[in-house]
């Protein structure tokens, strides 16, 4: 699930739109290698590049085994993929995880 804050009721809670909501690719940063450290952002893939996602959006990932990633928008691609037809996604670098 993506959000992004819209403004805050009448209580200061924060009033959350939500951009996005549905199947995803999440791919985990920090690989490494034998020579030299090698690190790389966590990444999300959208199946579609129709989606508005904006720098500092919240990112809430779910995981096939049920964990629950908390994270912002750090960079946002929209990437074609040429293959038997074209396919259009947005790639989403993600800033470090958020701590509860």
């Amino acid at each position: 699930v993506i959000t992004r804050k819209a403004g805050v009721d009448s209580w200061d809670n924060p009033i959350l739109n939500q951009v996005y909501s549905g199947n995803c690719l999440y791919q985990e940063g920090g690989a490494s290698d034998a020579d030299a450290m090698v690190t790389k952002a966590p990444t999300l893939y959208l199946p579609s590049n129709s989606v508005l996602v904006e720098i500092n959006d919240e990112v809430a990932i779910t995981t096939a085994s049920g964990r629950v990633v908390n994270s912002r928008v750090k960079v946002v691609r929209d990437v074609r993929l040429r293959m038997q037809s074209s396919i259009d996604i947005t790639r989403i670098e993600l800033k470090q995880t958020l701590g509860e």
